[in-house]
Protein backbone atom coordinates (compact mmCIF):
# COMPACT_ATOMS: atom_id res chain seq x y z
CA UNK A 1 0.00 0.00 0.00
CA UNK A 2 1.61 3.50 -1.10
CA UNK A 3 2.04 6.21 1.02
CA UNK A 4 -0.31 8.31 -0.99
CA UNK A 5 -3.33 5.53 -0.24
CA UNK A 6 -2.47 5.66 3.36
CA UNK A 7 -2.76 9.29 3.94
CA UNK A 8 -6.42 11.23 4.61
CA UNK A 9 -8.41 12.96 2.54
CA UNK A 10 -7.96 16.66 3.29
CA UNK A 11 -10.59 18.31 5.29
CA UNK A 12 -12.72 21.28 4.16
CA UNK A 13 -12.91 24.49 6.66
CA UNK A 14 -16.01 25.35 8.30
CA UNK A 15 -15.50 28.44 5.60
CA UNK A 16 -15.47 26.13 3.12
CA UNK A 17 -18.00 23.49 3.95
CA UNK A 18 -20.81 26.44 4.57
CA UNK A 19 -19.77 28.16 0.98
CA UNK A 20 -20.24 25.30 -0.62
CA UNK A 21 -23.68 24.10 1.17
CA UNK A 22 -24.81 27.78 0.33
CA UNK A 23 -24.22 27.29 -3.74
CA UNK A 24 -25.45 24.03 -3.56
CA UNK A 25 -28.67 25.42 -1.54
CA UNK A 26 -28.82 28.24 -4.13
CA UNK A 27 -28.82 26.38 -7.19
CA UNK A 28 -31.37 23.58 -5.95
CA UNK A 29 -33.66 26.25 -4.50
CA UNK A 30 -33.14 28.43 -7.67
CA UNK A 31 -35.06 26.09 -9.32
CA UNK A 32 -39.02 25.95 -9.55
CA UNK A 33 -40.28 22.41 -9.88
CA UNK A 34 -43.03 22.48 -12.52
CA UNK A 35 -46.56 21.07 -12.59
CA UNK A 36 -45.79 17.03 -12.91
CA UNK A 37 -42.59 17.60 -10.34
CA UNK A 38 -44.50 18.95 -7.89
CA UNK A 39 -46.46 15.84 -7.20
CA UNK A 40 -43.70 13.24 -8.68
CA UNK A 41 -40.20 14.02 -6.77
CA UNK A 42 -39.60 14.41 -3.41
CA UNK A 43 -37.40 17.23 -4.40
CA UNK A 44 -40.47 19.34 -5.06
CA UNK A 45 -42.19 18.70 -1.44
CA UNK A 46 -42.93 22.64 -0.04
CA UNK A 47 -41.75 21.70 3.52
CA UNK A 48 -38.67 20.04 2.50
CA UNK A 49 -38.01 23.09 0.36
CA UNK A 50 -39.02 25.53 3.26
CA UNK A 51 -36.46 23.59 5.28
CA UNK A 52 -33.59 23.50 3.01
CA UNK A 53 -34.24 27.19 2.62
CA UNK A 54 -33.43 27.27 6.59
CA UNK A 55 -30.08 25.80 6.20
CA UNK A 56 -28.75 27.60 3.62
CA UNK A 57 -29.97 31.08 5.88
CA UNK A 58 -28.28 29.85 8.43
CA UNK A 59 -25.18 28.79 6.21
CA UNK A 60 -25.24 32.33 5.50
CA UNK A 61 -24.92 33.21 8.98
CA UNK A 62 -22.28 31.03 9.78
CA UNK A 63 -20.04 32.39 7.27
CA UNK A 64 -20.93 35.76 9.21
CA UNK A 65 -19.90 34.48 12.75
CA UNK A 66 -17.61 31.71 11.86
CA UNK A 67 -14.65 33.23 14.21
CA UNK A 68 -17.06 33.66 16.98
CA UNK A 69 -17.72 29.58 16.29
CA UNK A 70 -14.03 28.59 15.96
CA UNK A 71 -13.71 31.25 19.50
CA UNK A 72 -16.56 29.41 20.81
CA UNK A 73 -15.15 25.85 20.25
CA UNK A 74 -18.43 25.09 18.00
CA UNK A 75 -16.31 24.61 14.84
CA UNK A 76 -15.64 20.81 15.12
CA UNK A 77 -19.52 20.02 15.36
CA UNK A 78 -20.60 21.99 12.98
CA UNK A 79 -18.38 20.60 10.50
CA UNK A 80 -19.41 17.24 11.19
CA UNK A 81 -22.84 18.49 11.20
CA UNK A 82 -22.59 19.41 7.56
CA UNK A 83 -19.95 17.50 6.47
CA UNK A 84 -21.87 14.43 6.08
CA UNK A 85 -25.03 16.85 4.73
CA UNK A 86 -25.96 16.12 0.89
CA UNK A 87 -29.06 18.62 0.22
CA UNK A 88 -29.59 16.76 -3.14
CA UNK A 89 -30.15 13.39 -1.52
CA UNK A 90 -31.65 14.38 1.89
CA UNK A 91 -35.15 13.55 3.01
CA UNK A 92 -37.47 15.58 5.09
CA UNK A 93 -36.57 14.16 8.66
CA UNK A 94 -33.09 14.43 7.92
CA UNK A 95 -33.30 18.02 6.98
CA UNK A 96 -35.60 18.53 9.84
CA UNK A 97 -32.23 17.32 12.34
CA UNK A 98 -29.83 19.04 10.79
CA UNK A 99 -31.81 22.57 10.68
CA UNK A 100 -32.29 21.99 14.68
CA UNK A 101 -28.73 21.53 15.34
CA UNK A 102 -27.55 23.94 12.91
CA UNK A 103 -29.73 26.30 14.70
CA UNK A 104 -28.64 25.35 18.36
CA UNK A 105 -25.11 25.94 17.40
CA UNK A 106 -25.88 29.29 15.86
CA UNK A 107 -27.85 30.10 19.28
CA UNK A 108 -24.74 28.93 21.41
CA UNK A 109 -21.93 30.79 19.35
CA UNK A 110 -23.99 33.73 18.29
CA UNK A 111 -23.54 37.49 19.66
CA UNK A 112 -25.87 39.42 21.17
CA UNK A 113 -27.06 40.59 18.17
CA UNK A 114 -27.79 37.72 16.81
CA UNK A 115 -29.24 35.87 19.87
CA UNK A 116 -31.55 38.68 19.98
CA UNK A 117 -32.90 38.90 16.36
CA UNK A 118 -33.41 35.06 16.84
CA UNK A 119 -35.68 36.08 20.20
CA UNK A 120 -37.33 38.35 18.77
CA UNK A 121 -38.67 36.69 15.98
CA UNK A 122 -39.24 33.81 17.69
CA UNK A 123 -41.15 35.15 20.32
CA UNK A 124 -43.67 37.12 17.93
CA UNK A 125 -44.02 33.78 16.10
CA UNK A 126 -46.83 32.46 18.51
CA UNK A 127 -49.22 30.62 16.35
CA UNK A 128 -48.89 28.59 12.52
CA UNK A 129 -46.76 25.80 14.26
CA UNK A 130 -47.39 22.56 16.64
CA UNK A 131 -45.29 24.56 19.00
CA UNK A 132 -45.55 28.37 19.19
CA UNK A 133 -43.65 30.48 21.70
CA UNK A 134 -46.38 30.86 24.00
CA UNK A 135 -46.66 26.81 24.03
CA UNK A 136 -43.64 26.78 25.73
CA UNK A 137 -43.23 30.31 27.55
CA UNK A 138 -47.33 30.83 28.89
CA UNK A 139 -46.13 33.64 30.90
CA UNK A 140 -43.92 35.26 28.31
CA UNK A 141 -44.21 39.62 28.41
CA UNK A 142 -41.88 40.89 26.19
CA UNK A 143 -42.31 44.16 27.14
CA UNK A 144 -41.57 43.07 31.27
CA UNK A 145 -39.03 40.46 30.27
CA UNK A 146 -37.07 42.77 28.43
CA UNK A 147 -37.75 46.53 28.26
CA UNK A 148 -37.32 46.95 24.38
CA UNK A 149 -36.12 43.65 22.74
CA UNK A 150 -36.25 45.78 19.57
CA UNK A 151 -33.94 48.64 20.94
CA UNK A 152 -32.29 46.01 22.30
CA UNK A 153 -31.56 44.62 18.74
CA UNK A 154 -30.39 47.89 17.45
CA UNK A 155 -27.88 48.63 20.82
CA UNK A 156 -26.48 45.19 20.92
CA UNK A 157 -23.08 46.35 19.34
CA UNK A 158 -20.99 44.74 22.45
CA UNK A 159 -22.20 41.35 24.44
CA UNK A 160 -24.06 41.69 27.75
CA UNK A 161 -22.68 38.39 29.23
CA UNK A 162 -26.25 38.10 31.40
CA UNK A 163 -28.63 39.22 28.88
CA UNK A 164 -27.09 36.77 26.26
CA UNK A 165 -26.95 33.84 28.46
CA UNK A 166 -30.46 34.46 29.49
CA UNK A 167 -31.66 34.71 25.93
CA UNK A 168 -29.67 31.78 24.81
CA UNK A 169 -31.15 29.93 27.14
CA UNK A 170 -34.51 30.63 26.37
CA UNK A 171 -34.17 30.08 22.59
CA UNK A 172 -32.26 26.66 23.34
CA UNK A 173 -35.24 25.40 25.76
CA UNK A 174 -37.99 26.15 22.77
CA UNK A 175 -35.41 24.44 19.96
CA UNK A 176 -35.01 21.44 21.98
CA UNK A 177 -38.27 21.63 23.40
CA UNK A 178 -39.66 21.97 19.64
CA UNK A 179 -37.12 19.61 18.27
CA UNK A 180 -38.11 16.69 20.80
CA UNK A 181 -42.24 17.09 20.04
CA UNK A 182 -41.75 17.40 15.82
CA UNK A 183 -40.35 13.77 16.58
CA UNK A 184 -42.75 12.57 18.07
CA UNK A 185 -45.63 13.89 16.37
CA UNK A 186 -44.46 13.24 12.92
CA UNK A 187 -43.65 9.66 14.06
CA UNK A 188 -47.83 9.16 15.44
CA UNK A 189 -48.13 10.98 12.16
CA UNK A 190 -46.48 8.72 9.76
CA UNK A 191 -48.33 6.18 11.30
CA UNK A 192 -51.36 7.83 10.80
CA UNK A 193 -50.78 7.93 6.89
CA UNK A 194 -49.24 4.81 6.91
CA UNK A 195 -52.58 2.74 8.25
CA UNK A 196 -54.51 5.31 6.14
CA UNK A 197 -53.14 4.37 2.57
CA UNK A 198 -53.31 0.53 3.81
CA UNK A 199 -57.12 1.13 3.86
CA UNK A 200 -57.46 1.81 0.10
CA UNK A 201 -57.30 -1.67 -1.40
CA UNK A 202 -59.64 -3.25 0.73
CA UNK A 203 -62.02 -0.04 0.76
CA UNK A 204 -61.85 -0.14 -2.87
CA UNK A 205 -62.59 -4.36 -2.78
CA UNK A 206 -65.78 -3.57 -0.68
CA UNK A 207 -67.18 -0.88 -2.67
CA UNK A 208 -66.95 -2.74 -5.14
CA UNK A 209 -68.42 -6.13 -3.94
CA UNK A 210 -70.81 -4.24 -2.25
CA UNK A 211 -72.28 -2.25 -5.02
CA UNK A 212 -72.03 -5.38 -7.12
CA UNK A 213 -74.10 -7.88 -4.19
CA UNK A 214 -77.08 -5.77 -3.72
CA UNK A 215 -78.08 -5.05 -7.56
CA UNK A 216 -81.09 -6.46 -8.97
CA UNK A 217 -81.79 -6.53 -4.72
CA UNK A 218 -85.21 -4.83 -3.82
CA UNK A 219 -85.88 -4.02 -7.38
CA UNK A 220 -82.13 -2.01 -7.12
CA UNK A 221 -80.80 -1.58 -10.58
CA UNK A 222 -77.18 -1.24 -11.65
CA UNK A 223 -77.40 2.06 -12.99
CA UNK A 224 -79.40 3.17 -9.81
CA UNK A 225 -76.60 1.60 -7.38
CA UNK A 226 -73.70 3.09 -9.17
CA UNK A 227 -75.53 7.08 -9.13
CA UNK A 228 -75.56 6.56 -5.31
CA UNK A 229 -72.39 5.06 -4.83
CA UNK A 230 -70.61 8.23 -7.12
CA UNK A 231 -73.18 10.82 -5.49
CA UNK A 232 -71.57 9.64 -2.08
CA UNK A 233 -67.95 9.80 -2.80
CA UNK A 234 -68.60 13.28 -4.80
CA UNK A 235 -70.20 14.39 -1.14
CA UNK A 236 -67.30 13.01 0.78
CA UNK A 237 -65.08 14.83 -1.73
CA UNK A 238 -66.54 18.37 -1.56
CA UNK A 239 -66.64 18.24 2.32
CA UNK A 240 -62.94 17.21 2.15
CA UNK A 241 -62.33 20.20 -0.37
CA UNK A 242 -64.11 22.38 1.80
CA UNK A 243 -62.09 20.51 5.18
CA UNK A 244 -58.79 21.56 3.85
CA UNK A 245 -59.52 25.13 2.46
CA UNK A 246 -61.33 26.03 5.79
CA UNK A 247 -59.95 23.55 8.75
CA UNK A 248 -56.23 22.71 7.64
CA UNK A 249 -53.44 25.73 8.64
CA UNK A 250 -50.31 23.54 9.45
CA UNK A 251 -48.17 21.92 7.18
CA UNK A 252 -48.13 18.88 9.15
CA UNK A 253 -52.26 18.45 8.98
CA UNK A 254 -52.38 19.41 5.48
CA UNK A 255 -49.57 16.44 5.28
CA UNK A 256 -51.65 14.33 6.86
CA UNK A 257 -54.40 14.92 5.02
CA UNK A 258 -52.58 13.21 1.63
CA UNK A 259 -53.91 9.88 1.99
CA UNK A 260 -57.79 10.93 2.89
CA UNK A 261 -57.73 12.60 -0.43
CA UNK A 262 -58.32 8.88 -1.58
CA UNK A 263 -59.42 7.54 1.58
CA UNK A 264 -62.30 10.06 1.85
CA UNK A 265 -64.76 9.50 -0.99
CA UNK A 266 -64.62 5.58 -0.80
CA UNK A 267 -66.03 5.76 2.67
CA UNK A 268 -68.76 8.53 1.25
CA UNK A 269 -69.65 5.69 -1.49
CA UNK A 270 -70.13 2.86 1.04
CA UNK A 271 -72.12 5.20 3.38
CA UNK A 272 -73.96 5.96 0.62
CA UNK A 273 -74.41 2.62 -0.47
CA UNK A 274 -75.39 1.98 3.30
CA UNK A 275 -78.14 4.49 2.86
CA UNK A 276 -79.41 3.04 0.07
CA UNK A 277 -79.70 -0.82 1.47
CA UNK A 278 -81.66 0.86 4.64
CA UNK A 279 -84.45 2.88 2.39
CA UNK A 280 -84.77 0.08 0.13
CA UNK A 281 -85.39 -2.02 3.44
CA UNK A 282 -87.74 -0.12 4.72
CA UNK A 283 -85.98 0.46 7.91
CA UNK A 284 -85.90 4.31 7.29
CA UNK A 285 -88.68 6.03 5.51
CA UNK A 286 -87.64 8.67 3.15
CA UNK A 287 -90.88 8.93 1.50
CA UNK A 288 -90.23 12.47 0.71
CA UNK A 289 -87.08 11.13 -1.44
CA UNK A 290 -88.17 8.32 -3.50
CA UNK A 291 -87.06 7.93 -6.57
CA UNK A 292 -83.39 7.23 -8.25
CA UNK A 293 -82.67 11.02 -7.85
CA UNK A 294 -83.99 11.30 -4.70
CA UNK A 295 -81.66 8.53 -3.36
CA UNK A 296 -78.82 9.32 -5.14
CA UNK A 297 -79.39 12.60 -3.10
CA UNK A 298 -79.68 10.86 -0.12
CA UNK A 299 -76.64 8.99 -1.34
CA UNK A 300 -74.88 12.72 -1.36
CA UNK A 301 -75.57 13.85 2.11
CA UNK A 302 -74.84 10.43 3.46
CA UNK A 303 -71.23 11.22 1.95
CA UNK A 304 -70.22 14.63 2.73
CA UNK A 305 -72.43 14.95 6.20
CA UNK A 306 -70.80 12.54 8.75
CA UNK A 307 -73.55 13.53 11.39
CA UNK A 308 -76.24 13.19 9.24
CA UNK A 309 -74.59 9.66 8.85
CA UNK A 310 -73.87 8.91 11.95
CA UNK A 311 -77.19 9.71 13.35
CA UNK A 312 -78.68 7.58 10.90
CA UNK A 313 -77.19 4.36 11.66
CA UNK A 314 -77.71 5.47 15.28
CA UNK A 315 -81.37 5.70 14.92
CA UNK A 316 -80.93 2.35 12.99
CA UNK A 317 -79.16 0.89 16.22
CA UNK A 318 -81.75 1.94 18.39
CA UNK A 319 -84.57 0.73 16.61
CA UNK A 320 -83.05 -2.49 16.87
CA UNK A 321 -82.27 -2.09 20.56
CA UNK A 322 -85.58 -0.38 21.55
CA UNK A 323 -85.11 -1.35 25.17
CA UNK A 324 -81.82 0.45 24.93
CA UNK A 325 -81.49 4.04 25.82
Amino acid sequence: MSLQETQPAPTKSLEELCNTLADQLRTLLGKEPNFLARFLSSRADPELRKTLGRIYVDALDALGLKDRIEKEGCGPALSSLLGGFDPYHTGLDAALEVADEFDKILIQCGDLKYVLETLVAESSYTEGTALAWNDVYKDWDAKHSFTNLRDLVEDAATDIPDLTERSRGLLLGLKSARTHHYRRHRARQKMKMNHLWLLVPPLTVLLIAFGVLIQDMDDLSAKEVTLVAIAGATGASIAGTFKLRDELKLGSDLREFTPAILVQPLVGGVAALFLLITVASGLLDFSESSGILGRATLGFVAGFSEPFFLGVTQHIASTANPGKK
